[in-house]
């Protein structure tokens, strides 16, 4: 007997791609944020692996960033109409990529306007 999968309304599936989408923009704004904060102005880099990258080479710690997203975003498309996994993850992601963009905003305000960090 075959169980039919259950796919998700079309209005939550634009919203889980916008939020699919948004991953793409916050990853790359994380990358150029973090690569200038701590290669340039010299902050600490919090998560481990990403500060061994950048130890081992600013260039790898870019490749990686900007690699790993996409893959796991065309993952997380391609199974989405189905996989509550998939559904998981990208809020799992978004809700963390989100607040973090914000921190940089303000981060990037505070440098603009008063030269500091």
């Amino acid at each position: 007997m075959k169980t039919k999968k259950k796919e998700i309304s079309s209005k939550s599936l634009k919203v889980y791609k916008s939020m699919l989408i948004a991953l793409l923009f916050f990853n790359f704004f994380d990358a150029i944020s973090t690569y200038y904060f701590v290669i340039i102005k010299g902050v600490e880099e919090l998560n481990p692996v990403m500060n061994f990258l950048l130890e081992v080479s600013p260039i790898l710690f870019l490749i990686f960033k900007l690699i790993w997203c996409p893959i796991a975003v065309y993952v997380f498309w391609k199974s989405l109409p189905y996989s509550v996994v998939s559904k998981i993850a990208t809020i799992g992601c978004f809700v963390p990529y989100c607040l973090l963009t914000i921190y940089y905003i303000i981060g990037w305000t505070f440098y603009a306007v008063y030269g500091i960090i």
